[in-house]
């Protein structure tokens, strides 16, 4: 697995390529990221290489690219091609580009056609704009798409946990008025408001670096799921990839 501060195709491809060549066998997929973690701890700026060694498994590659408007028959086609593997799967690692396009879509898709198998993974970021990020599989790129790695073997177990760490900070509000993947307004106020307001926040090109150590918790189903903006309108609108 490859993760990137470095956005360029040119730069991917080039590391891909070095690994496919001394690791023919080697499944390489990767992302563009906002943060890159080695050894358990956060480095910034960096190209950061993963090694994962299988002694009995076998892992399979799927790569869509998403065109606007059909993440879920995407995800839906992924699930298909996953159930039509058999029934030693045991996981799928899923990548995706949040940023161009709904992600959410995605997953529903997915799980309309795939039940009872863990997904996890990521979404690929971007360090400048928030508008530029890629995943890749081997030497193929994607700005809009999405990479799975399915696990296969009997010996393999893979058991999904979740957990959160962030806790409250304000008062309980309500989510009054969103338009899509934008929440225009919080308790009937511009949803910008809540950032500046608790915590001075600008709606500058830095919102998003400066909002990501604090997302609104969402309450859905009983549990609190953390949703971070990556932008703010000039209408006070708050854009989310989720």
């Amino acid at each position: 697995q490859i993760y990137s501060a470095d956005t360029r195709p040119e730069h991917i491809h080039a590391i891909a390529a070095a690994v496919s060549a001394r690791l023919p066998g080697a499944v390489v997929v990767g992302a563009t990221t906002v943060g890159e973690v080695a050894h358990g701890r956060l480095v910034t700026g960096h190209t950061v290489i993963g090694f994962t060694f299988f002694r009995t498994s076998q892992l399979h590659t799927i790569a869509l690219p998403c065109t606007g408007g059909d993440e879920r028959e995407k995800g839906a086609e992924i699930g298909r091609r996953v159930t039509q593997m058999g029934g030693a799967v045991a996981g799928v690692l899923l990548l995706s580009t949040p940023l161009s396009m709904d992600a959410s879509a995605l997953l529903q898709g997915l799980s309309s056609s795939l039940q009872d198998t863990p997904v996890f993974g990521g979404g690929a970021g971007d360090y400048a704009a928030m508008n530029h990020s890629l995943v890749f599989c081997a030497t193929q790129w994607m700005e809009r798409g999405a990479v799975a790695v399915v696990f296969c073997g009997a010996d393999l177990h893979i058991e999904p946990q979740t957990y959160l760490g962030w806790r409250p900070l304000s008062r309980p509000m309500r989510i009054s008025k969103v338009d899509g993947l934008r929440v225009q307004q919080i308790d009937g106020r511009p949803a910008f408001d809540v950032y500046r307001r608790y915590l001075n926040i600008t709606n500058d090109s830095q919102f998003f670096l400066n909002a990501l150590e604090f997302p609104l918790l969402m309450e859905r189903d009983g549990q609190l799921l953390a949703r971070v903006p990556v932008a703010a309108d000039e209408t006070g609108a708050l854009q989310f990839v989720a």
